[in-house]
């Protein structure tokens, strides 16, 4: 199974999110900032992605030109905390109202993507 790599500069969230998955034996890694993340991706084959909208807005130039120059990330399951405003370059991804419920997102996560 693929881990999930979590991006979110919300700490106590990560946090909770992250022993959520953990308790229920799946991986999962974090970052709380959209940048140099994509040998974690390569790596450890990455297949679901979930990026807190904010967190990458704030390293917008930089997590855009990771986006926009590897056709591995186009290629990743995105979840997106927020709206998608000014991330449109992202294409289709799973827009999640926030604020979230780390335990029901978690479960949510792991029906939608077959995880269990």
């Amino acid at each position: 199974m693929s881990p999930v790599l979590w991006i979110d500069k919300n700490k106590f969230l990560t946090d909770i999110v992250e022993k959520v998955f953990k308790s229920k034996a799946l991986p999962i890694h974090t970052l709380n900032r959209a940048e140099d993340f994509l040998y974690l991706v390569e790596d450890l084959k990455i297949e679901i992605i979930v990026l807190d909208a904010q967190t990458v807005l704030d390293n917008g130039a930089e997590f855009r030109t990771i986006y926009e120059n590897s056709p591995l990330l186009k290629e990743k399951k995105i979840i997106l905390l927020g709206e998608q405003v000014g991330l449109e370059y992202l294409g289709e991804v799973v827009c999640v109202s926030k604020p979230i419920e780390p335990f029901d997102f978690a479960e949510a996560v792991i029906k939608r993507f077959s995880l269990s």
